[in-house]
């Protein structure tokens, strides 16, 4: 959950932690909701992209930087061999 401006971001991971794994964000005006969902939604994810090296990206944070420059930090692997990442 972040506070910016006046929304409140609530942001989750969806889809699992393999392949469907993505990002997903809602915002509303109320800590307590109700939120409304991102039409961009997911804002993070490879899950239809089987052939990159980087697989499983999910699980994101915000970061502002010094310049009020937001960014997102997010978990993703790479595959050594079938059997583990």
């Amino acid at each position: 959950m972040y506070r910016i401006g006046d929304y409140y971001y609530l942001m989750t991971a969806e889809g699992g932690t393999k392949a469907g794994h993505m990002v997903t964000i809602r915002r509303g005006t109320n800590i307590w909701g109700p939120f409304v969902e991102c039409p961009f939604n997911p804002i993070l994810t490879n899950r239809d992209r089987g052939n990159e090296r980087l697989k499983n990206v999910g699980h994101g944070d915000l970061v502002e930087d010094a310049f009020g420059n937001w960014w997102l930090v997010a978990l993703g692997v790479r595959d050594v061999n079938d059997r583990r990442c």
